[in-house]
Parts: C-alpha cells; structure tokens; sequence
C-alpha cells in the first residue's frame, strides 16, 4: 500500500501510482499534501472508502481512483469537495461515478467569429443512455446541442473567463462532470465593444462598460428624450482591455428614460456608440 509517511511530502504537486500491484487501504495522510493537484490512483487493488480527509487538498484538480474496489463516500461534504474538482474518474461508494473519454481544455473564442463545431467528450461506464448538460448560460450566440454534445455558433459578444459544467447522467441516476473555463475576447478587428451600463435601472450611480482593443480617449454625453443635454464628460483615457468601466459621475437627473453617446478616439479613428439607461427613484 502507500505508506503514511506521504504526509511528509507537503510540497508534492502530482502523485501517480497507478496501473501498479498496490493494496490495502489508503491513508489518511494523503490529505495532508495541501499542494497537490494530481492524485492517479486508478488500476490498483486499494480498497474501502477514499479517506475522508482528501477533502482538505483545496488544490487538487483531477482525481483517478478507478478500476479497483476503493470508492468515494456518499456522504454530502465528500461529494461537493468531488464536485469541485476539474475530473474525476471512479466508482461511489452509492453506485458508479462516470468517466469521460477525453478532459475538457478551456476554451477561448473571438466575438463575432463563428467557431469550428465542437463535440464535447463521451460519458463512459454505468447504465446507458446518457444525458448532457452544461451550466451556466452559455454567451449570446452559442448553442449547445445536448443530443450530439456540440458546441456551435458565433458568440456576439465579450465574455471575461466564467467556469463551466459538462454533466452527464445516466439511466441509473449516476453522475459525472467535468470542468472548463470559456473566454470570448474582441477579435483583432474590433477596436471597441459597448457593453452597456450597469447596473440598469439605477439609482444614484452607475457605470458604462466597454472593451477596447486599443487604449483610447473616451468622452459621454447623457441627453434626456428631448434632447437636452444633462451630462457631460470631458475626454479621459481609457486602456485597452475587456470590460472597462466608466464611471458616469455628476449625473443628477429626475427618474425616467436617457439617451448616452460615447465619442471614442482611437489613434486617428473616431467612432460613436450610443445606449439607453433608465433613473429610478
């Protein structure tokens, strides 16, 4: 078996033992390697519940531990820390946890470009058939088609990294998932993205969003619906990134409906955007 004296290994990253002859139980100790984010233990013959105390490796990524009799506990703190993790492969104490045929990389994507089909990995082991999910909301433009597990279409806009779940569960009820990052930036052609501004209806304050492929002088007028004039900012300079934030300050105006143009100078182009923002009392 593994020998208790692993705890002594505090800055250990990865650990692979497996497809080896090792048996017996696994120590407790293993949750002491607060710096690991690899644990392969699949394809021994351990045996009993994975100790409790792997709940404490916060770093850990992926977890193998199939192809043998060891399982995970089915208590409810266990299976959320099994959760968290990027990948897990082997079997629940309560029934199987499902594989996957392939680990999902993250995924980063240009706005406005349609991107090449994706088919996500295929669950493997327990009881056809599957079902598939992902979570959350995919960025406008996106699609998922459970039915083919593909990834399709043309995301419209910016998206800083969000974390994503792809789930499957099987005609038994068991499950499994695995965990990916999708980041949507401005395409190398667009100088610049309003957002909008947020938060809409406000009260008080509130901020304009923007990404800009360039660093830019950025000035805003707020009109009200007759077209007087209510804000003005001078010309500020803006750095290039995603999702800026603008502050709108010195706004005081009666609740009710606004119109605001952004006048955006970037190297020799000037460009306009415009939006519409709601007061509330």
């Amino acid at each position: 078996g593994l020998p208790g004296s692993l705890a002594q290994l505090a800055r250990l990253e990865w650990l692979q033992v497996n497809e080896n002859d090792l048996d017996g139980l696994l120590p407790d100790s293993l949750g002491h390697l607060a710096a690991l984010e690899y644990l392969y233990l699949q394809d021994n013959a351990f045996t009993g519940e994975l100790p409790a105390s792997l709940v404490n490796l916060t770093a850990l990524k992926e977890l193998f531990f199939g192809g043998q009799e060891a399982c995970a506990p089915v208590d409810a703190a266990f299976q959320a820390w099994l959760s968290s993790l990027d990948a897990v492969r082997g079997a629940d104490c309560g029934g199987a946890i499902l594989t996957f045929a392939a680990h999902m990389e993250d995924l980063r994507y240009a706005a406005g470009s349609r991107i090449a089909d994706l088919v996500l990995p295929e669950a493997e082991g327990g009881t056809p058939p599957y079902h598939y999910s992902l979570h959350p909301d995919l960025p406008i433009g996106l699609q998922f088609d459970a039915a083919t597990r593909t990834l399709h279409g043309a995301p419209q806009d910016t998206v800083a990294s969000v974390a994503y779940t792809y789930a499957a569960v099987d005609g038994a009820g068991n499950s499994g998932h695995l965990s990916f990052k999708l980041t949507v930036e401005a395409s190398a052609d667009e100088l610049l993205v309003l957002h909008g501004n947020f938060p809409n209806p406000f009260r008080g304050s509130t901020h304009v969003e923007l990404t800009l492929g360039e660093n830019a002088r950025v000035g805003v007028e707020v009109f009200d619906l007759l077209g007087r004039r209510v804000l003005r900012q001078a010309p500020r300079l803006v750095e290039a990134g995603l999702h800026r934030k603008l502050p709108l300050e010195g706004l005081d105006a009666a609740p009710g409906l606004y119109l605001y143009r952004l006048d955006v100078a970037i190297g020799r182009e000037k460009l306009v955007r415009t939006g519409r923002m709601t007061v509330v009392r």
